[in-house]
């Protein structure tokens, strides 16, 4: 889809994306183009320069465009632009894609030239791609519970404690500024040691005063351990957590217990030590109740859907439905930001449970949560998938576009256009995303013939 099948972009790719989820290759896609940066430079200095124009403008147009809206685009004359555009075709630059033999659309070759070129630009266009992208991250990776979970759990949002004005703070937010910029960077190792450089600086101080100051690096630790893999490691530190602000005297920390507790019940949970799991998961939503009221919507949201999975493992399915249910209700009384991708775990947790299908209030809840995040969370597209495929389609698009969230769900738009007979002209790469959302589509309805 993104390279048009060249054999060199295929491979440049597939090599990158040995040993790692397609989610994560599309997050290091700009990256992965940087380091091959000169061959699409040198691919596009080959062209001389009233050709490149033409080129460069068929890359911002991001369709398949005829001459006219190419000349349109760069104030040239149509019949020169489409002598120009022949040439491109003869170089092997641009591949006519549809239209009639006297109004012919043209497209860029190189696709991933084009996905390159508008991730450098600013504007709606680069933000189309970079949906694109994350659409197509969420899609084409598994959509299991466990994948959503680990985004509510170890994504971006963390809860942290407040800190005192302190000169210790200062020491502390360094340290964290420089943690952050290694994880920024990609350097996960050297992050780490940053995060438990801190702890060791206040444990040797010694003092009650700033004991607790050391929970911003022991609760960053948890989620960039669990995002490497770590697992262990990362339930170590919930262990540490637990351990050393468990006790009473730590009551300016409550955000960190119950987190702690519902990461570990989550890995116990995926690894089937359901026992432990189910305690830890209902000591979390205990806990969750003592964190101050600012915080508090959003911790207990976290541990509810937490638990919600863990009694879905155990088979405890009307509980586990239950407490989604009561997520989910109060997010729509009152949306918020932090709570989206959390509220959009439940519901994709909920449509992928056999016999259960959203309601046309929960699909508008889970767009909500979309439209607030800006992204599609794992199992959020097979679930919106699922509900187009029994609900009426003018609707389902009606729906979308109220929710603001048309460009993040560009593919399934433009699928569901076509299944209502309707003539779109979409980017080729939006176009077959659609078309495998089409074949999703016909699965799901037998009785209708995919054209």
């Amino acid at each position: 889809i993104l390279t048009g099948g060249n054999p060199r972009l295929v491979a440049i790719i597939s090599s990158a994306g040995t040993g790692i989820s397609f989610e994560k290759l599309m997050d290091g896609l700009l990256e992965l183009i940087d380091d091959h940066t000169e061959y699409f430079k040198g691919h596009l200095e080959a062209l001389p320069a009233q050709e490149r124009r033409v080129y460069l403008a068929l890359a911002r147009l991001w369709k398949p465009a005829t001459a006219r809206e190419v000349a349109d685009e760069i104030r040239l004359d149509t019949s020169l632009c489409s002598a120009l555009l022949k040439r491109l075709v003869k170089r092997g630059a641009v591949s006519i894609e549809g239209g009639t033999p006297r109004r012919r659309r043209y497209y860029l070759a190189e696709r991933l030239y084009n996905i390159y070129y508008l991730l450098r630009r600013n504007g709606r266009t680069s933000r189309l791609v970079e949906e694109l992208i994350g659409f197509m991250g969420s899609m084409y990776s598994p959509g299991e519970l466990w994948d959503g979970v680990k985004r509510v759990l170890y994504g971006n949002t963390s809860i942290a404690p407040n800190m005192p004005p302190e000169a210790t703070e200062v020491l502390v937010d360094t340290v964290m500024d420089k943690a952050g910029a290694f994880e920024h960077a990609g350097q996960a190792d050297k992050a780490l040691d940053a995060y438990n450089d801190i702890v060791r600086r206040l444990d040797a101080d010694g003092g009650a005063e700033v004991a607790h100051l050391a929970a911003l690096p022991l609760m960053s630790k948890i989620p960039l351990l669990g995002r490497l893999g770590r697992e262990d490691e990362a339930m170590e530190v919930c262990d540490e957590v637990v351990d050393r602000f468990g006790d009473a005297e730590f009551s300016q920390l409550p955000a960190c217990i119950p987190i702690a507790l519902a990461t570990k019940a989550a890995v116990l949970t995926w690894r089937q030590a359901l026992p432990e799991a189910l305690k830890l998961a209902e000591e979390a939503v205990l806990q969750a109740d003592l964190v101050p009221p600012e915080d508090r919507s959003e911790v207990k949201g976290k541990t509810m859907v937490v638990q919600a999975m863990t009694l879905g493992a155990a088979n405890r399915v009307s509980e586990s439905l239950a407490l989604i249910d009561r997520v989910t209700a109060a997010f729509a009384h009152a949306p918020r930001r932090e709570l989206a991708d959390t509220v959009a775990a439940a519901l994709a947790f909920k449509g992928q449970i056999p016999g259960q299908a959203l309601t046309e209030s929960e699909f508008t809840t889970l767009l909500t949560c979309i439209s607030l995040s800006g992204r599609v969370g794992p199992g959020s597209i097979e679930v919106l998938v699922r509900y187009s495929a029994v609900a009426e389609l003018p609707r389902v698009l009606d729906l979308i576009q109220e929710s603001g969230t048309t460009g993040t769900l560009l593919p399934l738009v433009t699928a569901l256009r076509q299944e209502m007979g309707e003539e779109t002209q979409a980017p080729k790469e939006v176009d077959e995303v659609a078309s495998d959302i089409r074949y999703r589509l016909a699965g799901l309805r037998p009785g209708v013939q995919f054209g």
